[in-house]
């Protein structure tokens, strides 16, 4: 989702055909990147947005999600890497953390008793 200047770092730690999928440009569009392990390991680059698409198509996708993706996180055979969880009350906190831009993982801000 970064982009920008994650490009190469991204790239450098795949695994042997792995697939590198571009969904977004948060970090900016341009980047310079070592292309030499996209050939050596066989890396795939894709690109995607959603904004385009039809409704319909979204609805297909949304659905396809439901189904495939979210029993597989309610099992937790698949569980996003959670950096930091903060009240809502410390959202300036939870903020400056994202600025920072070195966190590895979802901050995540919570609403006390509510999950």
């Amino acid at each position: 989702m970064v982009g920008g200047d994650y490009a190469d770092r991204n790239l450098a730690c795949m695994a042997v055909d792995g697939r590198y999928a571009l969904i977004s440009l948060q970090g900016g569009a341009k980047a310079a990147v070592n292309l030499e392990p996209v050939l050596r390991r066989r890396l795939t680059l894709v690109g995607s947005t959603l904004r385009p698409l039809p409704p319909e198509t979204k609805e297909t996708i949304a659905a396809r999600l439901v189904r495939d993706v979210l029993p597989i996180l309610s099992e937790g055979r698949l569980r996003p890497h959670i950096h930091a969880t903060f009240d809502i009350e410390d959202v300036g906190e939870a903020h400056r953390t994202l600025e920072q831009n070195d966190h590895f993982g979802k901050l995540v801000l919570t609403m006390g008793d509510i999950p």
